[in-house]
């Protein structure tokens, strides 16, 4: 028996040789660490020639992630957070500044590890001014869980105020400072969880079967949470339930019923609980509504529009409703009646000004203010004149950094319908001279970093000999139920705004013709999918998953989502009726068509969904290169991942577009990969001839 145990043990200790067992206690993840040490932002000596970016300079940026300015006007707080590549981590730290020219922000200390979202982004960390201005307050996650910490506005060390044994979500300052309402969450009790997965689960196609979890997990993580209200008493520091009468105050009317393919996505309730405000989508178009609680009627005050509505706020005096408005036509700060009537542009600014806040008197605002050469800067915006003005830069170091110019283009596509994008020229641009083309997607807003989900860096594309459109997809179609037309317009639209792109680009004389790439996220990765199965305008891709429209998509896809695709008339089994259809849209079943070079960094979470596309393309042996990063969502969220994927995105482009290999010993491996694939590829077209 001792000689059959030793043997076992040789077997499982053997290199390469996985053992169930070293598994079976641990569950190894992947995830972004943190770094305790605070961000710091330091005065940056101007020096006489800029240097080119780097992708470590984009993935070092100084993010903002949560912004107040207090009722009285004379002080901001906001926190920053920043990538640290060496340690795979993330830091952070909140700062105070004076609202007025030539302050100095004073650094209170780290607020503890981000928070991401569903789709992998950083949330923002919920900043708020006592009423009398005296105190700072922040979420901050410690053990696990995110509680009310408070600083002096004036300095000094934080204290934690709250001790809950749960999670808290949000937290509101009471009108006399006396207290502050929170709410928390729940996950279930570890014994109710372990009864869960000790059972069979009904499967009823309404929980999503894909993600880095296992499907028991995300039957878990689908499970109501526990929420509860309470009060956080300031000067006898006890935190208790909130009491029936609290609670009362505390609860929201419920939100109305909408007609049929609309949604709700914000609202507020007025300081007198008497009306709420509510902006609703309607396939692309978003309004706003003024309900009225009493009588639960519903007024539009606000036109639909293309232009996505972020945030809503009362006026002071209730008169007015003040938005956050983002799109192809305008972005910043607006206001309309409550009884409707003109939109009145208060924010009036070249640059791109976000995430707004007001003081007590509604004189002055501080905002996020950015442009396409522009990293993110503190402003403070002048709500008389709608001027805004710098109050704090949180990356000096790019007054060092050459970044090359950025153009505003639009046009209008062979349907007439407009679209506009960003040229960003190589940084030393030769006129007369063509350049290859990198094409990111989909949507522009602020400075021209990544695209969306940040995977390919514009300006490190520029900076080694690339021109660059950033893309901005035209406005999307409305869809009638089962109207397949229509609905292929969704991609069609952004295929031919491209064609239109592209010879406008070679008409400028700027682009090379046959040296074009395409490259996206999402939506984007959609359009890039569709563009190479459908038409000869790119001559290498690079996509963040594979074609999220192939029909084995239909299957993976939970009951909400099947809804989607039957109101574009992809309803039912892809091998019904439906089938025709599919194969009009379908990379995967045109996968014959593309000639394009394709690499997909994906990942795991999403890597099911792309297997159609890679598995065609492998067995039509075509370029195609397809790396898998462990626990990430749909946005990447780990800084060595994130450089990893800039840098790679780089070299991939520079190898099929200028036949130029970078030089690094720790790419030996990729080039001997991508000179095979290029072998291949080109003894298929001779024998094609």
């Amino acid at each position: 028996m001792m000689i059959k145990r030793m043997i076992l043990l040789a077997i499982f200790c053997q290199p390469g040789v996985i053992s169930a067992q070293s598994f079976a206690s641990e569950r190894i993840v992947s995830m972004p660490g943190f770094d305790p040490e605070p961000v710091k932002i330091e005065p940056v000596t101007r020096i006489a020639t800029p240097r080119p970016i780097t992708s470590m300079d984009l993935l070092t940026l100084r993010d903002l992630k949560g912004m107040q300015i207090s009722p009285d006007g004379k002080k901001v707080a906001f926190v920053v957070v920043q990538a640290v590549y060496e340690t795979n981590s993330y830091r952070s730290s909140l700062f105070v500044v004076d609202s007025v020219p030539g302050s100095v922000p004073l650094n209170l200390g780290t607020v503890g590890p981000p928070s991401f979202d569903q789709v992998g982004q950083i949330s923002s960390y919920p900043v708020a001014w006592s009423p009398d201005s005296r105190y700072i307050t922040c979420l901050v996650k410690q053990n696990g869980l995110r509680q009310i910490w408070r600083w002096p506005r004036a300095g000094g060390k934080g204290e934690q105020l709250t001790h809950n044994s749960a999670d808290i979500e949000e937290y509101e300052w009471s009108a006399d400072g006396k207290k502050i309402s929170f709410t928390t969450s729940g996950s279930m009790s570890a014994e109710a969880a372990k009864k869960v997965l000790e059972s069979g689960i009904l499967y009823d196609g309404s929980i999503r079967t894909w993600g880095h979890e296992t499907f028991p997990r995300l039957i878990l993580e689908a499970k109501p949470r526990t929420k509860q209200n309470w009060i956080y008493e300031i000067d006898n520091r006890r935190e208790r339930s909130t009491t029936p009468e609290e609670q009362t105050t505390l609860n929201k009317p419920a939100l109305p019923q909408l007609e049929s393919g609309k949604y709700i996505l914000k609202s507020k309730l007025s300081n007198d609980r008497a009306s709420q405000i509510l902006s609703v989508t309607d396939q692309g178009g978003y309004s706003i509504f003024l309900k009225s609680v009493a009588k639960n009627t519903l007024t539009q005050i606000k036109p639909p529009s293309g232009d996505y509505i972020l945030n809503l706020w009362w006026s002071r005096d209730g008169s007015e409703v003040y938005f956050e408005q983002s799109g192809s036509s305008r972005t910043g700060l607006f206001a309309v009646s409550t009884q409707g009537g003109p939109i009145r542009e208060v924010s009036k600014s070249a640059d791109l000004l976000l995430g707004f806040s007001f003081d007590r008197d509604e004189s002055v605002a501080v905002c996020t203010r950015t442009n396409p050469m522009l990293p993110n800067q503190v402003a403070v915006l002048d709500l008389k004149t709608g001027i805004p003005r710098t109050l704090v830069d949180l990356n000096p170091e790019f007054q060092n950094i050459a970044l090359s110019p950025v153009t505003r283009l639009e046009w209008k596509n062979k349907y007439g319908i407009s679209a506009q994008g960003h040229l960003v020229k190589p940084l030393h641009y030769e006129p007369g001279k063509r350049y290859p083309l990198i094409v990111t997607t989909y949507a522009s807003g602020g400075f021209l970093r990544g695209a969306t989900g940040d995977e390919y860096p514009i300006q490190v594309f520029a900076a080694n000999g690339f021109a660059v459109l950033d893309f901005n997809e035209p406005p999307r179609v409305v869809v009638k139920d089962g109207d397949f037309t229509k609905a292929k317009m969704i991609w069609d639209s952004p295929m031919e705004s491209l064609a239109t792109a592209m010879k406008l680009l070679d008409d400028m004389g700027i682009i090379q013709a046959d040296k074009r790439g395409l490259s996206g996220l999402s939506f984007g990765a959609e359009i890039t999918a569709y563009t190479i199965s459908h038409s000869n305008l790119f001559q290498a891709a690079a996509a963040s998953q594979g074609a999220g429209r192939d029909p084995f998509s239909y299957d993976l896809l939970e009951t909400a989502w099947q809804k989607n695709l039957s109101r574009w008339g992809l309803g039912g089994r892809p091998q019904g009726e439906a089938a025709p259809r599919w194969r009009e849209l379908s990379a995967a079943l045109n996968a014959d068509r593309i000639t394009a070079p394709l690499l997909i960094q994906i990942s795991d979470s999403e890597l099911l969904s792309s297997l159609m596309l890679y598995n065609a393309l492998r067995e039509l042996n075509k370029p195609i290169e397809m790396i898998v990063y462990a626990d990430e969502g749909h946005v990447k969220s780990q800084p060595k991942h994130r450089y990893e994927i800039y840098q790679r995105n780089l070299e991939w482009f520079a190898f099929w577009l200028q036949g130029n290999e970078i030089p690094d010993s720790a790419n030996n491996d990729q080039y001997k990969r991508w000179r095979t694939l290029k072998e291949s590829r080109d003894k298929n077209r001779v024998s094609a001839r």
